[in-house]
């Protein structure tokens, strides 16, 4: 077994470990190369539980727990619960920041500017900005369809028209 170092101060200067110092430099600190030690075995321990976690004895633990939290102790019904029911989703902190009013596509570009401003600003987060951002770009989208449609049914009527006009000219 390793003799114990202790802290011996002499003077005001550093105090000096007093021991096995053959690990360590003159500072105390280990020397490189130091493998640090061999450290806990874990693999023993691990071993012996998945040899003793069962799956029949996992259903007895489990339908013990069960019992005891139906006769009213809390921290069996909370294991249960916990480990049972799905994690309900984290609630973000609702984040507010002003974009203008967006009447025609042409108002996107300042909605995005809007939106880069407040994320460099800190003001939201960039998760937040992002949705923000996928929402500009649904509602750019959404004026896209509407314009062309415009444009196709104006397309159709002058057709229509030219259309009229050479059924006329031609009888």
């Amino acid at each position: 077994m390793a003799a114990r170092r202790k802290r011996v101060s002499l003077t005001d200067e550093e105090p000096v470990l007093v021991g096995n110092l053959s690990d360590r430099d003159k500072r105390g600190r280990f020397q490189t190369g130091n493998p640090g030690g061999p450290g806990r075995k874990v693999g023993p321990y691990k071993a012996a539980l998945n040899r003793a976690a069962t799956p029949a004895a996992i259903s007895k633990v489990l339908k013990k727990m069960i019992g005891l939290a139906k006769i009213g102790d809390v921290a069996a019904a909370g294991l249960v619960l916990r480990y049972s029911l799905p994690m309900p989703p984290k609630e973000e902190p609702g984040e507010h920041f002003d974009l203008p009013e967006i009447k025609s596509a042409a108002d996107l570009p300042q909605a995005s500017e809007a939106i880069m401003t407040a994320l460099s600003a800190g003001r939201v987060s960039p998760p937040a900005a992002h949705v923000a951002a996928v929402l500009l770009e649904t509602w750019r989208k959404g004026f896209e369809a509407l314009e062309l449609e415009r444009r196709i049914k104006a397309l159709e009527e002058l057709q229509e028209l030219e259309g009229r006009k050479n059924a006329t000219w031609d009888e």
